[in-house]
């Protein structure tokens, strides 16, 4: 059994993971929009989304990026501890291809 030390460290590590993941999609999809991104996606306690309606209204990578959520979700640290990604933000103001990333998580003892 792993110690609390080591199921935050788990936990963190996901957090990265999904972080970057999320960077390197939206900074591919930019490579080929040269045009300012805003993407702002919400999920719900079951993992649905909900698309700002001031996204980019790009299907296939706001599909990505659900996917990457979900697959965060799936992590057995994460399942464990009940932390979720509740809102992803990416915003390219400038269009030079790199975003900015944000996650907002939400913990249990949070609601």
């Amino acid at each position: 059994m792993e110690s609390p030390m080591q199921q935050a460290r788990a936990i963190e590590e996901a957090k990265e993971r999904l972080e970057q993941s999320l960077a390197e999609c939206v900074n591919n999809f930019l490579a080929t929009h040269p045009d300012p991104v805003e993407v702002n996606v919400s999920f719900d306690e079951t993992g649905h989304s909900e698309t700002d309606p001031v996204s980019s209204n790009d299907e296939g990578l706001l599909t990505q990026i659900r996917s990457l959520v979900e697959l965060f979700h799936t992590h057995e640290a994460v399942q464990r501890s009940g932390v979720r990604a509740r809102h992803v933000t990416a915003i390219d103001s400038n269009g030079d291809g790199q975003a900015a990333v944000n996650v907002r998580y939400v913990y249990p003892d949070e609601g």
